[in-house]
């Protein structure tokens, strides 16, 4: 079926008809796979060529765990781009919520050699099964057609603390990795350092992802509103490419101030946007409850962002005297830093 499918659509690409969106096709294409691997699960307990039938399960589990992540991050080879429409994202979350617990199941469903003990899980996966197929028919709807109007989701106070308090995480990581890349360039053969880099690179990807996309793992949700959706797809693009810049400089040795003001100038664009995603994130928040007191936390949080940033300005000062608006940026900086500090001691009306 799979091999006849790519058929009619390279026919149909190949006569110029228009086709679907590939993010739209492959969405409803996973609501076939969910209809498919309850039967294969179904004939492995029933003891119906049950290796057959387990192999084949898995196989299908495989290809539904790609294309979800697929659809979420983005696959070029199967012309999808990243999701970033507030509502689809928010359905995905949930799907990838029920889908975990689903292929749990089906886990123990191959783990499991008593008949008995199948059928049970048989009756547990199928409330699962309906649950994924609806959010999944969601997922499809709104990839069709986002215009932005779905609910936000409920979050109470703690749900908005976790989100806001990611996103200072990963501002904060961000700016950690460009001070490593830039104390690396001062230094001669600095394999711990270079190690600490790795590390530290991986921590922020992993933290901006979770802020782009959410994560059930640590109940993060995905942005709240389109604005800030954008904003974070903004920064994951320059984030990738800030990545590429200092993983290619270290491994390249190259320190000349071309190279290294490249970096530095990506790691401040992604300041800036993650900055103004804050700030929306902190109205989102305070428009749905302008009580929140989690908001002074995050505030405090951000400091420690800036103590990163003005580490990074100093030294970059250092490499290069002649950069006036880089001493600038970090007299700005500093005053910023100050001004916060400030205000979480003596407190502000509106926070």
């Amino acid at each position: 079926t799979e091999l006849l499918l790519q058929r009619y659509i390279s026919f149909a690409r190949f006569s110029h008809i228009d086709l679907p969106l590939p993010a739209e096709t492959y969405a409803q294409r996973q609501l076939l796979m969910i209809q498919k691997m309850p039967k294969q699960a179904l004939f492995a307990v029933l003891n119906v060529s049950r290796a057959y039938y387990l192999e084949a399960l898995l196989t299908s589990e495989q290809y539904f765990d790609a294309v979800h992540t697929s659809l979420v991050w983005g696959d070029p080879v199967l012309s999808i781009s990243d999701m970033s429409n507030v509502c689809a994202l928010q359905y995905m979350l949930k799907a990838e919520k029920h889908w975990q617990l689903l292929r749990s199941l089906f886990k123990d469903l191959r783990d499991s050699g008593a008949l008995t003990v199948a059928q049970t899980l048989l009756f547990d996966m199928e409330a699962l099964v309906a649950l994924l197929a609806v959010t999944m028919q969601e997922v499809v709807r709104w990839s069709e057609n986002d215009d932005g109007s779905c609910d936000t989701p409920s979050l109470d106070a703690s749900g908005w603390n976790r989100a806001i308090g990611e996103l200072g995480m990963a501002r904060m990581l961000v700016q950690k990795v460009a001070r490593l890349y830039l104390q690396l360039t001062q230094a001669e053969d600095n394999e711990a350092g270079k190690v600490n880099l790795e590390q530290v690179l991986a921590d922020a990807a992993a933290s901006l992802s979770r802020c782009f996309k959410g994560s059930i793992a640590l109940d993060i949700p995905s942005p709240p509103t389109q604005d800030v959706s954008l904003a974070l797809a903004q920064v994951w693009e320059l984030w990738l490419g800030f990545d590429w810049e200092v993983r290619h400089n270290v491994a390249a040795n190259d320190k000349s101030i071309a190279a290294i003001g490249k970096a530095v100038n990506l790691s401040t664009s992604i300041d800036d946007d993650m900055n103004r995603a804050f700030e929306q994130y902190v109205l989102a928040a305070l428009s749905v409850d302008p009580t929140l007191r989690g908001v002074v936390w995050a505030i405090a949080r951000r400091q420690l962002a800036l103590l990163e940033k003005m580490s990074v300005q100093a030294l970059w000062v250092t490499l290069d005297r002649s950069l006036i608006q880089a001493a600038v940026r970090f007299e700005d900086t500093v005053e910023i830093f100050q001004a916060s500090h400030w205000e979480l001691l003596m407190g502000r009306e509106m926070l």
